[in-house]
């Protein structure tokens, strides 16, 4: 099963699936995805956090006996896996079909990373967990979408802005969605109260003024 980002939240609301994979490019909407993950299992009594790292000490071995282990501060473990280069290789292929196999309901199972390409996505060790869970793929809007996201994310801060701010906010921050985020959030507390838009040149002026002050 696949969700996109924009529809996560309501897919959340519904339910909790045994498995999540958070995949993508573009590091401030993957935290956004994991986030929102972590907040739900919470929700769900999922209250034990296990974090682990594939890297070159990694033993598999290791997430076969944290789904053998039963917790002894919480009867629900969300345990998370990180793939910092998207691949587990084939050992960690067979290790995640055999956890995902005999998974325990009171386990939810996070696994994240960088893109994934088709060839991956077509692997078994993929398919074993994406038929038990969902896949959230992660996508840097590109330039013709990402005005559209930057209406999405100043309603969120309550921020009306009109078409040459949208511009604006887009030549400025394309590629670099925090730094758009915490711009956001800056105009939403400097006019928490405000009705109309902001115009490119106010923010242009805006931006100005504080570049006179230092630390």
């Amino acid at each position: 099963m696949q969700v996109q980002t924009n529809k996560l939240t309501e897919h959340l609301s519904l339910a909790l699936k045994p498995c999540y994979l958070v995949f993508g490019d573009e590091p401030f909407l993957c935290q956004q995805a994991l986030d929102e993950i972590r907040k739900a299992a919470k929700q769900h009594g999922f209250e034990e956090r296990i974090q682990l790292t594939q890297d070159k000490q990694f033993d598999w071995n290791e997430l076969h006996s944290q789904g053998q282990t039963q917790s002894l501060f919480s009867s629900q473990q969300l345990i998370e896996l990180e793939l910092p280069d998207a691949s587990p290789g084939r050992d960690g292929g067979a290790a995640l079909q055999s956890f995902i196999a005999s998974q325990s309901p009171d386990q939810c199972l996070l696994v994240f990373g960088p893109r994934i390409n088709k060839t991956t996505q077509s692997t078994k060790w993929f398919k074993a967990l994406e038929k038990h869970g969902v896949f959230v793929p992660i996508y840097t809007p590109d330039r013709d979408r990402l005005p559209n996201y930057i209406q999405q994310r100043a309603r969120v801060h309550n921020v009306q802005l009109d078409n040459s701010a949208l511009a604006q906010l887009s030549l400025w921050y394309e590629g670099n969605l925090l730094a758009l985020e915490q711009a956001l959030m800056k105009l939403s507390l400097q006019e928490p109260n405000r009705l109309a838009p902001w115009t490119a040149h106010e923010i242009e002026q805006n931006a100005s003024d504080q570049s006179r002050y230092d630390i």
